[in-house]
């Protein structure tokens, strides 16, 4: 919808060339992901143990565990975004190509690390709001507290326990929320696609 929006038949929902490309493109980064990680847990056992002997010995598994932590959050903010245009980035072209997606994003680190941190909280406010709305709307319609306990432990005995009214509530704002979610998490990175690819480039990343 941000890169093709006058291709807008059955609600931008297609199978074709473009989706099997994008899961061939989930595949590498996948693949990437876990040699990274492979990588990542042997560097730091390695790191982790010299400390924990350096410690005094007996704290080598909990200061492997402590910087596998860190360095894991670390890499994986730093490399998901360097590498979050290759969806648009395969989309666009037609081909796989994370190196070229890679270099589209030299430089640009921060400024897109902060605008995804921003959807991110956009998106996690969306998600608290309408569950919390989900919880009343099924509080309401289940008499109380007391059928809201129920209701949140999935009573699944009967169909009229499945399709009982504040758990039927509850889904379908759910639903709601989930919807509206995703659109945040999954725009920013076309947008600045587009920017970068178009005229807005020097106004946006000047």
């Amino acid at each position: 919808s941000v890169l093709r929006p006058s291709d807008d038949a059955f609600g931008y929902l297609r199978l074709s060339a473009d989706e099997l490309r994008q899961l061939g493109l989930l595949a590498a980064l996948a693949g990437l992901g876990l040699a990274a990680y492979v990588a990542l847990v042997m560097v730091c056992a390695i790191v982790g143990g010299a400390l924990g002997m350096v410690a005094g010995g007996g704290g080598a598994p909990a200061a492997m565990l402590a910087l596998l932590l860190v360095v894991s959050v670390v890499a994986l903010a730093f490399f998901g975004v360097r590498v979050s245009l290759a969806s648009a980035h395969t989309f666009v072209t037609g081909r796989i190509d994370i190196l070229g997606a890679w270099r589209m994003t030299n430089g640009r680190f921060w400024l897109m690390f902060g605008t995804y941190a921003m959807a991110l909280a956009l998106n996690l406010l969306v998600i608290v709001l309408s569950t919390a709305i989900a919880l009343v709307a099924m509080a309401i319609l289940s008499g109380g507290l007391e059928g809201l306990r129920g209701g949140a432990a999935g009573d699944m005995s009967s169909l009229a326990a499945i399709l009982a009214p504040g758990r039927v509530a509850y889904l379908a704002i759910a639903a709601i929320g989930t919807a509206l979610s995703w659109p945040i998490r999954m725009t920013p990175p076309a947008v600045i696609y587009r920017a970068l690819t178009g005229d807005t480039t020097s106004r946006i990343f000047a």
